[in-house]
């Protein structure tokens, strides 16, 4: 046989190939693919290969549609495909690179290798959007596919990526939306391919690379209309806050209004400044988070550094700084300075926030509108506005996960009240947590701390900490911001983690009170002690910190309640109590109710008890029935 004979055409091996015959075929083992001798490129067999390879194309365009149509997240999508260019292109490296417009870099976004621990290694790669790393994005820029060997790269990063990859050229195949580049994708080879080998599959990675851009494009309006949609939300939820409950203390709402802008673009210093528009001062408004917490701060500028800030007129980036100007009806300027630790603002940042300025420019007008009302039956009128709002912002939906039940209950005594539950589901529904907690006082005042510690809870969640540390956040804030008030706030709190796959449930306790359980297996009951220390009262409370964990099996129900349920009383001046509330809860439990008409029949023996007595407490629960 011929030297010649013993060439793979896929591969280009020059040497006989070691393989293995399956079904009547023989398998190179240098590409992984069927074994096709160079002398069926005769006119006798070229007929039969152009078929082959025609057949061949279809099935890898038919196959990567059925990918692309499988998913709308950009992370599955983005290793699929590199997998998927892997697995059928010859196993070579394959990287797929994402531009990243509002950072000014490219970043890695899939990467699929025969070698794991080279996958890991490359995964850390991130590249800036520059002329300066040469091919990689002069292949962008001029959007066209370039082969090119790696020593000819002046950059230090191709000889550090040769060195990690053994990779002697790369093939750029330019990711082409219209006439934008998203991105790029990679093909390493080893050795120098042939020429014909190299543009057929240039020709089948460009065909491949369109409709993948399509489902690149697509992937990314459907995360980002996530993301406005959210940020939309937030924004109904912060223009009702803010519009409301804060109208008749300044200050508090001028450190909500930074609360929430952090919350909104995860920035780590606030800041908001304000200035009469007969004054050539000015004052501050500062709210910033670290490893600590939160602090707030206010102050005066003289007039050299209010000249310095208020000489801005349009919002303006300054790397990790976005800074936006905007007035009040009365001529009152204000300027927000926002800044993140290591990141820049992206472009949906940008757009959320312009859109809560908006908002905050209408809270302080109506505002100002109020302060001139003085009504005293306008201010009443507001104040039930007020406890409406705060119903608002309890759960509107309580979740339903594997078997179990979540119900809240709410009842307020006057105007707005202190009380607060919520139930925060992780988005993939891996954790839910539970939280209870009672703030000192009733009223607005009350329901301005309640509201303010919903916004810091929802905002660390997202972080991940423990219910540990999120506790010592919340107390680090009511500490630093009410400890020295003409009226000093504290608050009880019990949160719990349930992981639902595991069944576990961890508690952390903040001087609220017990956990009641009602065992179906035993028809008994179970008290758990929360312990801790009420926040607001030390500045560290990590000694006084208490933990603990349980399961519910089938049947078990478990409640969580505030003060004003044990000590509603009764005309004679007689209380609920713990010994009533436990009989009405373990009475009703063991009928298997669900978790909303436990705590209506439990409220249904409240009632009776107490009379036509008036309520002076907030009333609220949170049952959690394990039906499944």
């Amino acid at each position: 046989m011929s030297s010649e004979s013993n060439v793979c055409v896929l591969c280009g091996d020059t040497k006989t190939p070691e393989g293995e015959t399956r079904k009547a075929r023989f398998y190179c083992n240098s590409c992984g693919k069927e074994w096709i001798l160079e002398k069926r490129r005769s006119a006798r067999f070229s007929g039969l290969l152009q078929i082959e390879k025609q057949e061949n194309r279809v099935s890898l365009l038919l196959d990567s549609l059925a990918l692309f149509n499988s998913t709308v997240k950009i992370e599955e999508l983005t290793y699929g495909f590199a997998n998927f260019i892997h697995q059928r292109l010859g196993g070579r490296n394959v990287g797929i690179l994402i531009i990243d417009v509002d950072k000014s870099q490219i970043h890695l976004a899939g990467y699929k290798s025969s070698n794991p621990k080279l996958e890991r290694k490359i995964k850390s790669i991130k590249l800036d959007y520059d002329l300066s790393y040469g091919v990689l994005v002069k292949s962008m820029t001029e959007a066209r596919s370039i082969h090119y060997k790696l020593e000819n790269e002046k950059h230090p990063f191709y000889k550090l990526y040769a060195d990690l990859t053994k990779t002697h050229s790369q093939l750029l195949i330019p990711i082409l939306y219209g006439v934008n580049a998203l991105g790029l994708i990679t093909m390493d080879y080893a050795q120098s391919p042939d020429t014909i080998h190299i543009s057929e599959e240039r020709e089948m990675m460009e065909l491949l690379t369109g409709q993948f851009a399509v489902a690149l494009r697509n992937a990314s309006l459907y995360e980002r209309s996530k993301n406005q949609s959210v940020n939309f939300q937030n924004l109904h939820l912060s223009a009702l806050t803010l519009s409301k409950l804060y109208l008749d203390n300044q200050d508090e709402m001028m450190r909500m209004i930074l609360l929430s802008a952090s919350s909104f673009a995860n920035s780590s210093k606030n800041k908001l400044f304000e200035k009469n528009k007969s004054e050539a001062w000015s004052k501050f408004y500062e709210l910033n988070r670290d490893d600590t917490g939160m602090h707030s701060y206010s102050g005066r500028l003289s007039e050299k550094e209010t000249e310095e800030i208020f000489n801005l007129k349009e919002p303006k980036q300054e790397k990790n700084l976005l800074i936006i100007p905007f007035s009040a009806e009365d001529g009152t300027s204000y300027c927000f300075h926002l800044a993140k630790e290591s990141s820049t603002f992206s472009r949906d940042d940008f757009e959320v926030l312009n859109a809560y300025t908006a908002l905050t420019k209408i809270t302080i007008d109506n505002t100002r509108m109020y302060k001139r009302m003085g009504d005293q039956k306008m201010i009443e009128r507001e104040i039930e506005i007020a406890r409406d709002i705060q119903l608002n912002l309890l759960p509107r939906q309580t979740p339903e996960i594997n078997g179990f039940k979540f119900s809240g209950f709410m009842k307020s005594a006057k105007g707005v009240g202190g009380d607060y539950y919520d139930f925060i589901v992780s988005p993939n529904q891996s954790e839910v947590i539970i939280c209870i907690g009672d703030v000192s006082g009733k009223g607005v005042s009350a329901g301005i701390v309640m509201a303010t510690v919903r916004t810091i809870l929802h905002s660390l969640v997202r972080r991940k900490p423990t219910i540990n540390e999120i506790l010592s956040d919340i107390n680090t804030y009511i500490y630093y911001n009410y400890s020295e008030a003409a009226s000093p706030r504290f608050m009880t709190m019990t949160l719990i983690s349930w992981e639902p796959k595991t069944n576990e449930f961890l508690f952390a306790g903040a001087g609220h009170g017990n956990i009641a359980i009602y065992r179906k297996a035993s028809n008994s009951l179970e008290l758990i002690e929360t312990k801790g220390i009420v926040l607001g009262i030390e500045s560290n409370i990590n000694r006084w910190s208490n933990s603990g964990s349980f399961t519910l099996d089938k049947g078990d129900v478990m409640l969580l309640y505030t003060d004003g349920v044990t000590e509603a009383m009764n005309e004679n001046g007689v209380s609920f109590d713990d010994p009533r509330l436990f009989e009405s809860f373990v009475k009703h439990a063991a009928r298997a109710l669900d978790s909303n008409q436990l705590l209506n029949e439990i409220y249904k023996d409240l009632e009776a008890f107490v009379g036509g007595r008036e309520q002076h407490d907030d009333i609220t629960m949170i049952a959690l029935a394990s039906n499944g």
